[in-house]
């Protein structure tokens, strides 16, 4: 169950970055719009996949695999931690 809510929540980063990157598209150049930026490509590395028709589907839901394998990854070492404890 916490591996798809984290794929869950990977989906929807990307698409919140997109609509807040959207709204924002005019603000000038300052360390806040780069800061945003830092933080898409640093919670969104799909992000810089290369540009087609296909990068709309294919960012959030290569981004949801990414979170899940990180979650799977995380709930595998702390069950083996639990048992190492025993």
């Amino acid at each position: 169950m916490r591996v798809a809510i984290w794929a869950a929540l990977g989906c929807a980063v990307p698409i919140f970055s997109g609509v807040m990157a959207f709204i924002f598209f005019t603000a000038p150049q300052s360390r806040w719009t780069d800061l945003f930026w830092y933080s898409v490509y640093v919670t969104c590395p799909p992000w810089r996949l290369p540009e087609n028709s296909w990068s709309m589907w294919i960012t959030p839901i290569a981004n949801a695999l990414l979170y899940g394998l990180a979650a799977l990854l995380i709930s595998i070492g702390m069950r083996a931690l639990k048992k190492r404890r025993r």
